[in-house]
């Protein structure tokens, strides 16, 4: 059954007009999206937007305690959350003042606390940032970052890693952290990128598409408009990801072939963090498809990313 074309209002961006659509559906529940890919900028926007999202972030999203995944895969999460500090020293290797927008349980924030540095997190909820505030007990502001009302030019480094996609108003936030960040301050900002080969493969498929949770989406001259409305100058692009970039290749070309999306992602999550709906049969599919589908990953995303179409976007910049 064919979808209904719904209307779509100018690109909120630049004013552009429609360009192309990618049909995707929710993987957690299989409801359907739409993201519209303005013909100007090339950002790209799920539509509709949910009149609640919360009900896309159900307790199974989180997982119990922020735990989503096995105790192999959370390791692997551990290291990925140390890169990522390291990328911080890498940008400011002075220990200074660091905001973590979106912080999750507050794994990185907390490595560079232990590194001397003054860390503060920010995020949407109070469940999302318990364990950051009551296990490893670091300083973690509850809600969006406009409304927190934080000091002026007060941090030398702010990470938005994965985050700027799950926003309503992206650019209201990039221009809040152009506002918090010291003059010679750094930014670190990660997202999926729509403009990968992963991401042509994949489709609608795209394992980083994750409509409705991702609102926007980016490819390299989007994100760096958008920064540059914002008032920053990127100093390093970037779009290899150990951490992301070659399971979303895989993923992507497994949800070409298996049926219904994202199933070794579900595989690999905790039981609590498991969502229910994937047959025997989708299932088996997806283990029989997997290791062609991993050892191809593997050189397509390594070759992507060597020509600037990795998985993943990360910039680091300046504040003009």
């Amino acid at each position: 059954m064919s979808r209904s074309r719904a209307p779509v209002t100018a690109c909120p961006a630049c004013g552009g007009s429609e360009g192309r659509r990618l049909e995707t559906v929710d993987h957690l529940n299989g409801e359907p999206f739409t993201v519209v890919i303005c013909a100007t900028c090339g950002r790209g926007r799920t539509t509709p937007v949910p009149a609640d999202l919360s009900r896309h972030y159900p307790t199974e999203y989180y997982g119990e305690g922020g735990i989503r995944f096995n105790p192999a895969v959370e390791a692997l999460v551990h290291w990925a959350r140390s890169a990522r500090a390291r990328a911080v020293v890498r940008a400011h290797p002075a220990p200074g003042t660091v905001l973590d927008v979106g912080c999750g349980r507050g794994l990185m924030l907390a490595e560079l606390a232990a590194r001397g540095w003054q860390a503060v997190g920010v995020e949407a909820t109070e469940a999302a940032s318990e364990h950051a505030r009551k296990v490893l007990g670091l300083e973690v502001k509850v809600g969006d970052l406009v409304e927190c009302r934080l000091p002026a030019r007060a941090f030398d480094v702010v990470t938005l890693f994965h985050v700027l996609e799950h926003l309503t108003d992206p650019d209201a936030t990039l221009e809040e952290v152009r506002r918090l960040v010291a003059p010679d301050g750094r930014l670190l900002v990660e997202v999926p990128n729509l403009g990968s080969l992963q991401a042509d493969l994949g489709g609608g498929g795209w394992f980083h598409l994750d409509a409705p949770r991702h609102l926007h989406h980016f490819d390299r001259p989007a994100l760096l408009a958008a920064l540059g409305r914002a008032g920053f100058e990127p100093l390093r692009v970037a779009t290899h990801s150990f951490e992301m970039g070659y399971f979303g290749m895989a993923q992507s070309l497994l949800n070409r072939a298996a049926g219904r999306p994202n199933i070794l992602y579900a595989m690999l999550k905790n039981r609590a963090a498991r969502p229910a709906g994937s047959s025997w049969a989708e299932s088996a599919k997806t283990a029989a498809l997997l290791l062609p589908a991993g050892l191809a990953s593997v050189p397509l995303e390594a070759a992507a990313a060597a020509f600037g179409r990795g998985g993943v976007l990360r910039v680091v910049a300046r504040p003009r």
